[in-house]
């Protein structure tokens, strides 16, 4: 069963809500007010929604790569699914994030803080992403909070790892523009006058 043209296109629209909550998030720690904000940010996200099967397509590849190692075992192959995975990461996520700091936020920055700024985020969410990974390993009993109802405690751990990646993605935003501001000088300064 195939996804028909109009269904891939309704698809689209639930999945630009999030560039529209990007927007909203980022451009309320800005100083700029642009009208129609929900709905630049949607349509600033689709070029990224229509480009994530071909950024995806690597991390495919390298799955099969860190099975390989999962099966050698030891101490190299433990490290080595840690590196592969982390780097393939870092190289998959530096795009969508300097595109979103750049085009989805709407708040113009500079091109060598928007590339050390996209970099340092992209480097930090692999990091929490294997955290998650880690925390699923562990032997928990995930519903033990939620009397015992283990969909219920299962859904509020994946809920706080998506906010505190959503936090880390913020942060390296907001430490990106204050990189860009330190690098060239705050924007809204006005002129001193002279006498």
């Amino acid at each position: 069963m195939g996804l028909s043209p109009l269904g891939a296109v309704l698809a689209l629209v639930p999945m630009s809500l999030y560039g529209e909550g990007l927007r909203r998030a980022l451009l309320r720690f800005s100083t700029r007010t642009k009208g129609m904000t929900g709905w630049r940010g949607r349509l600033a996200s689709l070029p990224l929604l229509l480009l994530t099967p071909v950024l995806l397509y690597p991390l495919l590849l390298v799955a099969a790569a860190m099975a390989d190692l999962a099966e050698r075992g030891g101490l190299a192959g433990t490290l080595g699914q840690l590196a592969v995975g982390f780097y393939s990461l870092l190289a998959a996520l530096t795009l969508p994030i300097a595109f979103g700091f750049r085009v989805v936020a709407g708040v113009p920055l500079h091109l060598p803080a928007l590339v050390m700024g996209a970099l340092f985020t992209a480097a930090c969410l692999p990091g929490f992403l294997q955290g998650f990974v880690l925390f699923l390993s562990l032997p928990l009993d995930l519903g033990a909070p939620a009397g015992g109802l283990d969909v219920v405690g299962g859904v509020v751990a994946v809920g706080l790892w998506l906010f505190l990646l959503h936090l880390v993605l913020v942060i390296g935003w907001l430490a990106t523009r204050s990189l860009d501001e330190f690098l060239t000088g705050p924007a809204d300064v006005p002129a001193a006058s002279g006498r």
